[in-house]
This record gives C-alpha cells, sequence and structure tokens, in this order.
C-alpha cells in the first residue's frame, strides 16, 4: 500500500506569492505542509491567502498552513485554509547557511581515456535509501541554483567498455548544479558521437541511458514521498558506460572511427528541472534484437523549440498589452447656434385618403358641435339683508316763510362707532313756516313742523339708529344743511326694522371648482362623437394629437362658451340648494388610414416642405427635427428645427483627426480623475460638448489603445 507522505516546504520572508506556488507545485505532492516563518508579509492579506486558496482548490491539493505569526494566521483563517498555530514558540527563516566546500558531483562528466586501455573499475560509494534521494530531488526543485553552471568540455571519446551496474552513489552535501550539468553534458555526447567526422563514436543507442533517467526522474517527481514496492534503479555515471565488440558491430561503429579526434568545447549547458525517474523493469540489452535497437532522437531542436517558444510567448504577451486594454472614450461635439435653424407654423397640405402624395399629408376633417353640463352644489351659506331700516322724523322750522323739498331728500345719521347711515324721503316735503304771539309778558314762536317718513337706502341691521342721530340733510343741488340746531332741526324717535336672512348664492368660486370637472367630459364627450363619425369608415383612425380645441386651450379657458342657472350672484333655492353649468365647443380633427398614421407622414412630408421653402438644403448633413404641430380647425402646420445630421457619415466628417489626436493626447496613461479634467478643458475651450470615460482606474498609454467615437442621440 502506497502512502502519501505530507512535504513542508519553507516560505522566506521576502518571497512572492508567486514564488511561494511554484515551490509547493514543484513538490508534485497532493499533501503539503507550508511553514511560514514571522514576517511573510505576501500572506498576511486576504490578497495573497486567496491566490493559494486557489491554487490548492485547482491541483485538489491537502494543504495545512504552520505559522507563528498572528496576522498570517488571521488572514489564512479568513481564507478558509487548514492552520496549525505554534504556540509558545516562534517560526523564524534559518540564517544563511555557511559556506561550505563544494564536493564534486558524483554525476559530473569525466574526461575519457584518449587510448584504449579498459579504465578501472569506478569505485562503488555508498547507497542511498529512497526518502533521502527524494529529498535531495526537493530541495534541487525549491532552491534554483544560484550561479552559473561551469562550462563542460568533451574530450575525444572512445570506444567505453561495457556498461557496469553500480549501486547508488553517495548522498552529497546538497545536490547542485552538476546534475543539471550531467544531463547537459550527455545531449552534447550524443550529438559529439551521431555528428562527429573522424572522432570516436559510441552507438547510437548509447542515447537510451538519457532517456532512462528521464523516465526515471518523471516517476519520482510525480510521487515524491511514496514508498516504493520496487528495488532502487541504480544510477550510471557517464565515466561507468562502455560498449562491447558485438555492440559496436551492431551499432555499425567501424574501426577507422574509434581513433580519437580532436576535442571540442561543449556549448554551456541549458538549466533544466531535475527530471524524475520511471518505474520501468530493467531490461538486458541481450534481449534487444538488432530491429529493436534504433536510434534515440537527436535533441538538437530542443533549443531553437525553446527559443521559438519564447518569441510566441512574448509576442502573445504584447499583443495582450497593446489590444486587450483596449478605452472608447465617448464625446459629443458641440453645436453652435448658427448650425441650428428653427422654423414654426410650416403649413402641410393635405389630399383626401386614397391619392397618395410625397409632399402633402393623406388626410380627413371630422368635426362637431359637442355641448355637457354639470351640476353643482352651493355649500356656503351667507347672511343676507332682507329689510331695511325705516320710521317717521319731524322737522321743525323757525324761519317765517314756508320750505318746500322735493323727494329723495337724504339724511344722514352718524352712529356711536362713528359709521354713517343714509336715509331718503320717499315723498316732497312742505316744511311750515314758524307764527309769533304777544301773550302780554312775553312774545311766543312757534316752530312749524312737519312729520316725514325716511327708509335707510341700504338693507340690513346695520342700517338701525339711535334716536336723533341724524345730523344733516342732503337737498339735491345744496350744500348739506345742519339740523341739529338753528332754523331747521330734526327730531326722532329710534329708527329700525332693518334685518338679514341665511341664504345660498352661487359665486364665482362655486363655478370655478366645477369648470374644471365640465370641461374635462367636454373633452371625453368629443372624442367620442368624433369616433362615432369615422365607425362607418374602418381604415382610417382618429388622429388625437390634431384634436382643436385642444386640452390647454380649455385650460385656458379658451375655445368654448358656458353659462350657469341661476346666474353667478343670485341665490338658489334654500330646500335644494344646487345649480347648473353647461359648456359647448366647436371640435374638429383628422382622421389618418391607420396603416400611415401622421407621425410617420409628418416625418417624410416635412423635409421636403422644408427643401421647397429653402430651408432644407437636403444631402448635406443636414437634418430636420419636427417638435410639434398644430391643428386649428382649417390648417395643419408643424413647428422645429433644421440642424446638424448626426447619422454616422456625417459625424464622421465632423469628428476630425486633429480632434481625435487632442482627446487622445489628453487621456494618455492619466489616472480617471486627471483624464476627466483634462476632457473638461477641452469642454471649455468649445473643442467637444460632453465626453464619457471609460470605467477603468487609469487609461492606456498608447495611442493604437485608445479609440475615440461620437455620442450620438
Amino acid at each position: 500500500m502506497t502512502i502519501d507522505t505530507a512535504a513542508l516546504v519553507l516560505a522566506m520572508p521576502g518571497e512572492s506569492v508567486e514564488a511561494i506556488i511554484e515551490k509547493l507545485r514543484l513538490t508534485g505532492s497532493r499533501s503539503l505542509q507550508l511553514l511560514v516563518p514571522d514576517g511573510v508579509i505576501a500572506l498576511q492579506n486576504l490578497g495573497g491567502v486567496e491566490q493559494l486558496r486557489r491554487f490548492i482548490a485547482v491541483g485538489g491539493i491537502d494543504l495545512v498552513l504552520i505559522t507563528s505569526d498572528q496576522a498570517t494566521l488571521n488572514a489564512a483563517q479568513m481564507g478558509d485554509l487548514a492552520t496549525l498555530s505554534v504556540q509558545g514558540a516562534q517560526v523564524r527563516a534559518p540564517s544563511a547557511p555557511p559556506v561550505a566546500t563544494v564536493q564534486p558531483s558524483p554525476y559530473a562528466t569525466r574526461r575519457l581515456p584518449e587510448s584504449g586501455p579498459k579504465r578501472p573499475p569506478p569505485v562503488p560509494s555508498e547507497a542511498l535509501d529512497d526518502d533521502a534521494l527524494l529529498r535531495e530531488l526537493e530541495a534541487l526543485y525549491a532552491v534554483p541554483p544560484p550561479a552559473a553552471p561551469p562550462t563542460v568540455v568533451l574530450l575525444p571519446v572512445a570506444v567505453p567498455p561495457p556498461i557496469t551496474p553500480l549501486a547508488p552513489p553517495a548522498a552529497a552535501a546538497k545536490p547542485a548544479q552538476s546534475d543539471e550539468d550531467f544531463f547537459a553534458a550527455l545531449d552534447d555526447l550524443s550529438e559529439t558521437i551521431n555528428t562527429g567526422t573522424g572522432s570516436a563514436s559510441a552507438p547510437v543507442g548509447y542515447d537510451d541511458f538519457a532517456s532512462e533517467l528521464d523516465a526515471w526522474g518523471e516517476t519520482t517527481s510525480q510521487s515524491p514521498t511514496s514508498a516504493r514496492s520496487e528495488p532502487a534503479r541504480p544510477r550510471v555515471r557517464p565515466e561507468d558506460i562502455a560498449l562491447s565488440a558485438d555492440e559496436v558491430r551492431r551499432a555499425g561503429v567501424s574501426a577507422r572511427r574509434t581513433a580519437p579526434a580532436p576535442a571540442r568545447p561543449a556549448p554551456r549547458p541549458v538549466a533544466r528541472p531535475m527530471p524524475a525517474p520511471s518505474r520501468r523493469s530493467p531490461v538486458d540489452e541481450d534481449d534487444y534484437d538488432d530491429d529493436e535497437f534504433e536510434a534515440a532522437p537527436r535533441r538538437s531542436w530542443l533549443l531553437p523549440a525553446i527559443i521559438l517558444g519564447l518569441i510566441a510567448l512574448l509576442a502573445l504577451i504584447g499583443a495582450v498589452i497593446l489590444l486587450g486594454n483596449q478605452a472608447e472614450v465617448q464625446v459629443s461635439l458641440p453645436i453652435t447656434n448658427e448650425a441650428i435653424a428653427p422654423f414654426s407654423q410650416l403649413a402641410i397640405p393635405l389630399v383626401a385618403p386614397g391619392q397618395a402624395s410625397t409632399t402633402a399629408v393623406v388626410a380627413q376633417q371630422v368635426s362637431a358641435d359637442v355641448p355637457f353640463s354639470a351640476n353643482g352644489t352651493v355649500t356656503e351659506a351667507t347672511q343676507a339683508p332682507s329689510a331695511s331700516a325705516a320710521g317717521p322724523i319731524l322737522i321743525l322750522s323757525l324761519n317765517a316763510q314756508p320750505f318746500s323739498f322735493p323727494a329723495g331728500v337724504e339724511f344722514i345719521a352718524i352712529k356711536a362707532d362713528g359709521q354713517e347711515v343714509r336715509f331718503v324721503s320717499e315723498a316732497p316735503i312742505d316744511v311750515p313756516p314758524a307764527s309769533t304771539s304777544d301773550q302780554g309778558a312775553q312774545i311766543v314762536t312757534t316752530r312749524g313742523q312737519v312729520q316725514v317718513n325716511i327708509v335707510a337706502r341700504a338693507p340690513g341691521s346695520a342700517s338701525n339708529i339711535e334716536p336723533n342721530t341724524i345730523r344733516q340733510m342732503l337737498v339735491p343741488g345744496q350744500p348739506p344743511i345742519d339740523v341739529t340746531g338753528g332754523n331747521l332741526v330734526v327730531r326722532h324717535d329710534p329708527i329700525g326694522g332693518g334685518a338679514e336672512q341665511e341664504i345660498r348664492i352661487v359665486k364665482e368660486s362655486d363655478v370655478q371648482r366645477l369648470l374644471g370637472e365640465a370641461l374635462a367630459g367636454l373633452d371625453n364627450r368629443a372624442r367620442q362623437v368624433l369616433e362615432e363619425q369615422l365607425a362607418s369608415q374602418g381604415d382610417l383612425g382618429l388622429e388625437v394629437s390634431t384634436i382643436s380645441p385642444t386640452t390647454a386651450d380649455l385650460n385656458a379657458l379658451r375655445g368654448f362658451e358656458f353659462a350657469t342657472t341661476p346666474a353667478v350672484g343670485q341665490p338658489v333655492d334654500p330646500a335644494n340648494p344646487t345649480f347648473n353649468l353647461s359648456v359647448q365647443a366647436r371640435y374638429s380633427a383628422l382622421a389618418t388610414p391607420k396603416n400611415n398614421p401622421l407621425t410617420k407622414q409628418i416625418g417624410e412630408v416635412a423635409p421636403e416642405q422644408l427643401s421647397i421653402a429653402g430651408l432644407l438644403r437636403l444631402n448635406a448633413c443636414q437634418s430636420p427635427q419636427v417638435n410639434s404641430w398644430l391643428w386649428d380647425g382649417s390648417r395643419l402646420t408643424v413647428d422645429g428645427q433644421v440642424g446638424p445630421d448626426t447619422s454616422p457619415a456625417c459625424v464622421d466628417k465632423q469628428l476630425n483627426p486633429a480632434t481625435i489626436q487632442r482627446v487622445k493626447d489628453a487621456v494618455r496613461g492619466k489616472p480617471q480623475a486627471e483624464a476627466e479634467l483634462a476632457l473638461q478643458n477641452l469642454v471649455s475651450e468649445g473643442l467637444i460638448a460632453s465626453f464619457q470615460l471609460p470605467a477603468m482606474a487609469s487609461l492606456p498609454g498608447w495611442d493604437n489603445q485608445i479609440s475615440v467615437t461620437v455620442n450620438t442621440p
């Protein structure tokens, strides 16, 4: 049974989240333990933890994060990562190891002997156990080689002796660049053997040894910590390779090619990750037939393929940068007053239904007298005078001559509050003269007197007066006469009889309150009457927008007549305090074919009429706009304006290259706020009327990433 032991990976304080994830990926294990020292800033925020969580979710990895750093622990717990908190201790990053003496790698390429004598057998080294070897491989993946690898020099190769199996080499203190140098040297060795002219070459099948090592590395990377059920394959060093004479014969190596060739410098080895060994069962070389012993594939294509891949990757990155980050800036161009020409009351001719015309509207007139009435109630009661004050007065005269006054003489009384009350005589007045008599000891004068009935001019209780409050008498054509003393005196008792009663009178406010309801009913009734006239003509429809008088006319109290019964100011029956309001108007409208409404016809006819009137130049990037139309019962007129055409063809003419470049210069590479301020300056200059920026924090830094379009209404 195979047990997957958790691999332990150490995060360093200066590493990014991507570097830590790469370490985890190179282990090849699905069970990991991440040891995080204090101060790893990349994992102290939710952004870094979220990247780590997505990595383990996609790979199906079981990860436990071990740390004593509280900030890292909090972020990991908020990101739903499995954590193990270290209590009472502190996880610290390891200090830099002391510089150790570099031991020669057991896998380094050695100089092959220049002559034919057999090489001495290699000294066997102490075998490594599987777990130790895998740990060394993991360390090799996690820590990249620090310095440039040494140059491998291959000397002339002689026919190697037969392959002698060796035990696995002893573990080095730390696998270094030599492993990668070994594989690069193998590639170079194969190339030297296969292509060298006049030099000693090994059998073509010699490259199977490197393939075997590659397969072994793949198996190790797939399960670096799993227990092996098969015995470990021993490592074979290049100096241990030897071919028998029969192998040389089968590989087609002639005796003349076994002579040593001048050595050529080996190319600089290409660093690549250590492959893991495959678990293939060992096969004896004697089991291969001549037909099965094929040449190993040449690896000279690897470097050009890598270069082409890098070029393609750079091209892709450039395309993403240049094309992926696109921004569209929408602007609207200013329209000057000179570019707008208003028109009003443009007459549109009419033709009867059944006719066709491009310069007239097909319509039929309908009209009717429409009455409507509504009843209202007088809700407010008022006190109205019901009787006038009236009574007799006594006029006394000391004049020796009689006086006569016509009817209608006024008598003015002053009440205690200073209010003036006027009375009038209903009949002519004749005042007799005064008389004198001698009675011996004294002479007695008797005033002439006459009694006159007077009536208050204003009805109501306000005309009632107290005794002897009449102060003046007004005779038509004469100045006022004081009647409180002198030759004429007026005496009287209290004069009353003035009174009020509660009545309901039709007021203007009552009519106005009911008039709105009556006009709404009139308008609805008019539409019904006009629709009834068109009922027999099923192909025609009433154009509601042409009904005259319009609702606006009715609200402005135009285009109708009304009357009230009783009239305004007259009382209503106390038992039934209602009044009637009747309204009437002459209505007219147009009816158009249902499949060709007025809106569509005006849109087609108005440009033709504007062109006939010389107000519009066709095909000159001018566009008419009809704002409203009016049917007054006798003719149809339209109001609107002629302005610039906003179609794409005309807009492109208005958006010249200079304007586009000014907009791009204003926003290129700037943050959103600065770009808005720069475009606002262009609005102030009158170059554009308005703008709309894309929702991004910063605008692209290249002109070909910015497109400028016109925002047409």
